[in-house]
């Protein structure tokens, strides 16, 4: 789990934790600490699954994006696109290999529905690069 995600999940715990414990010191005003952290819990919950499914519909139209834009320029080529691999990846980074240059990928980044190489790399040393633009 990287450092981000447990910074993450202690952001998202901490306040139920908090109201939890609340509950506990205060007997008076306990069922409603207990259904604010429910209700929290809910909410950080429903945000975060949206916020995951908004995620794939975003790589999703950006690798249709690429995938047209790769159309137009190498018409009788072949080619594969995943998503760009890292933690610091935006959705907007989709990478491509191209079946006539398989040790090489190649990063494009979409902004603005405009679609851009932004970089490229190979598993071995390479002089020439088929598709640099």
């Amino acid at each position: 789990m990287s450092s981000l995600a447990v910074v993450t999940c202690m952001i998202a715990i901490a306040p139920v934790l908090i109201l939890g414990g609340l509950s506990l010191v205060l007997k008076k005003w306990k069922v409603m600490f207990l259904a604010a952290a429910l209700l929290l819990s809910i909410g950080e919950t429903v945000y975060f699954i949206a916020r995951h499914d908004q995620e794939k519909l975003d790589v999703m139209e950006n690798m249709d994006h690429v995938e047209s834009y790769l159309q137009t320029k190498y018409k009788d080529e072949q080619w594969v696109l995943r998503r760009g691999e890292g933690v610091f990846r935006s959705p907007g980074s989709i990478e491509a290999v191209f079946l006539n240059e398989p040790d090489a990928v190649y990063l494009y980044r979409i902004k603005d529905n405009k679609v851009t190489l932004s970089g490229y790399s190979s598993k071995n040393e390479k002089s020439e690069w088929i598709h640099k633009e």
